[in-house]
């Protein structure tokens, strides 16, 4: 099963933004506000918009939609030599990085690797798992 951290970051790039109504009918994530929050923590920049809406009764509802900032967006997208695009969870340039490749067929694959510069890496370890690429990763 895909990370749902993930599945938030790949939803994000192709649309813009999120709410918890497309994240729970889309991606089936109950806890949208949960995963958002362990993203920022892993160093992903968003941004809020509160929506008003009207619900099927009449009644005003509020709920937030999440982006990321813009600016800051770049810097979590790593793209190699052989176009390929990985979100880097942990990490960065000149750093021991874990970063994560959706593959074709929706799976998650994780490297720990150096990001050396602008689409040059020195190749490290893939992974299938979150878990064990993260132990990887921390030296555990």
């Amino acid at each position: 099963m895909q990370n749902q951290r993930i599945a938030i970051l790949n939803y994000i790039n192709e649309f813009g933004s999120i709410t918890s109504f497309e994240a729970y009918i889309d991606l089936g994530i109950t806890q949208l506000a949960s995963r958002i929050k362990e993203l920022k923590e892993m160093g992903y920049p968003f941004k809020t918009e509160w929506i008003k809406k009207k619900n099927r009764y009449g009644k005003d509802i509020r709920f937030k939609k999440y982006m990321l900032k813009e600016e800051k967006e770049m810097d979590k997208i790593f793209y190699n030599s052989n176009g390929n695009t990985y979100y880097i969870l942990f990490g960065g340039k000149g750093k021991k990085s874990f970063l994560c490749k959706i593959n074709d067929n929706d799976c998650a694959q994780y490297v720990i690797c150096a990001i050396l510069e602008e689409h040059s890496w020195w190749q490290g370890n893939y992974f299938e798992n979150f878990d064990k690429a993260y132990k990887s990763w921390k030296g555990v």
